[in-house]
């Protein structure tokens, strides 16, 4: 299952329950999709597979998962967001 957390810009994010680790969401826009981790208390989110997204798009999505990263967090450890 793939719920989707939220939806902004265009984009639409969703973190898939039991996925790999380390903890990301995916982000479509349009037709590309893109898969940014969440980083934790000491890490940054990143870039973990930019897929065929368009460069502009990536770093939009980065910055938009950078906003929610401790809510993303919350998500992916099953807590309340």
């Amino acid at each position: 299952m793939s719920p989707t957390v939220w939806r902004e810009a265009g984009y639409v994010v969703r973190i898939y329950f039991d996925d790999h680790a380390p903890p990301h969401c995916h982000l479509k826009h349009g037709e590309f999709e893109t898969s940014i981790a969440l980083g934790d208390d000491a890490t940054a989110p990143y870039v973990l597979d930019p897929g065929r997204m368009p460069t502009h798009r990536v770093r939009e999505a980065l910055r938009l998962v950078e906003r929610q990263q401790e809510r993303l967090l919350r998500v992916w450890r099953g807590e309340n967001a």
